[in-house]
């Protein structure tokens, strides 16, 4: 018996066997650890991708299909090789980091989708582990992601602005002929009405501009709402005609944002006005194109040569420094030419507003760079 009790052969094939045991449960712990927030992460880039989808829509005329985008979009994104199960589809608004759901979801009409500015989406989905199962951990895990992305209906600032500014007035006195409410104030802020107009019936907002003062001679006056285009001087340097021709065709290193404040360029530009506008239009293959354009008021809105006032430059004069940006919008370009006024011959310009999303990062040099309203996932 003493012999036996100090025989020792064959101990250590037990501690391995109990060592291997906690080993192989540690391992599959890790496993499926692992498994599990791949499954979070695959459905958490489902809902975004959906919310973004359902947003995309919101800006486009039938907007009331963006609930249909955001459930093809959330199957186009497999969850673990599995579709998500998709648990909401809202429409919605986005304010003060708030997200209020519209009662009509998941389909809303076009009446009742007109003011939303925001898409949230929920997602669900069921896995199982792989190998706890076999050390005595069995059963699956549910997860549950959501996203809400919003269309920001202007860009803050961008360093990718074309050499266009254009009086704030004009689009609103366009969006108030539109509306057929002619008494409507130009400096007034955009409404749900007028984000849905540009949204939807963009070509109602067709203007006729020209450089500088006077009557253009456009193609069809009648229904147009004159005004003017101002030749901004986004270079550095010396802002000549030929850095006003490149900054339409390209993009400008300048910073401009809501608040800034644009140096307006004096000068016949009709030649560099066409060739830069062709040169910009030619990445969108054809005509009509798309520009970003700086919207600008006076400090004195009523008063279209104003020189001074609090918002203009400190140390500046002349009515060039006092075009405060309002709104960086988007203008479609429909033709660019070469108008005679009294003997002057002048750049003409026509085309209309819209609001359409951004396929370019914003201040970037996408191919074309982003001219519009961006996306934001902001959940």
């Amino acid at each position: 018996m003493r012999s036996m009790m100090r025989n020792r052969r064959g101990a250590t094939m037990v501690l391995v066997a109990v060592l291997l045991t906690v080993l192989l449960g540690f391992g599959a712990f890790a496993v499926d650890l692992t498994q599990q927030t791949t499954f979070r992460s695959e459905l958490q880039r489902a809902s975004d991708a959906a919310a973004l989808a359902g947003a995309v829509q919101l800006t486009k005329p039938n907007y009331d299909q963006a609930d249909e985008q955001a459930s093809a979009f959330s199957g186009y994104n497999k969850v673990m090789g599995q579709n998500p199960t998709v648990n909401a589809l809202d429409y919605g608004t986005w304010a003060n980091n708030t997200f209020t759901r519209l009662g009509c979801s998941p389909g809303c009409s076009t009446t009742d989708a007109q003011g939303a500015n925001a898409f949230r989406v929920i997602v669900s989905g069921t896995g199982g582990p792989i190998l706890s199962q076999f050390v005595g951990r069995v059963g699956q895990f549910s997860m549950q992601t959501q996203a809400v992305a919003i269309v920001a209906n202007s860009i803050i600032q961008t360093n990718c602005l074309k050499p266009f500014a254009v009086d704030y007035r004009t689009l609103t006195g366009a969006l108030n002929t539109a509306r057929n409410q002619p008494g409507l104030s130009l400096t007034r802020d955009l409404d749900a009405t007028d984000l849905n107009i540009m949204r939807t019936n963009p070509t109602a907002l067709k203007v006729c501009l020209k450089e500088g003062s006077g009557q253009a001679t456009c193609s069809n006056p009648g229904a147009r709402y004159p005004g003017n285009f101002n030749i901004v001087n986004l270079d550095p340097g010396d802002g000549g005609a030929n850095d006003y021709e490149a900054n339409i065709s390209s993009c400008s290193a300048q910073q401009v944002g809501i608040g800034s404040h644009l140096e307006v360029e004096t000068g016949n530009k009709v030649g560099k006005t066409i060739t830069g506008k062709n040169a910009w239009c030619a990445q969108f293959g054809s005509s009509p194109c798309t520009m970003k354009a700086a919207l600008w008021l006076n400090p004195s809105p009523g008063n279209s040569t104003a020189t001074t006032g609090k918002n203009c430059k400190n140390g500046q004069t002349g009515s060039g420094w006092c075009r405060e940006v309002k709104l960086l919008g988007s203008f479609v370009i429909t033709s660019a030419g070469d108008q005679g006024n009294g003997g002057n011959a002048g750049a003409v310009i026509e085309g209309y507003f819209t609001a359409l999303v951004t396929n370019g990062t914003i201040g970037g040099t996408g191919s074309p760079a982003g001219p519009l309203d961006r996306l934001v996932l902001v959940q």
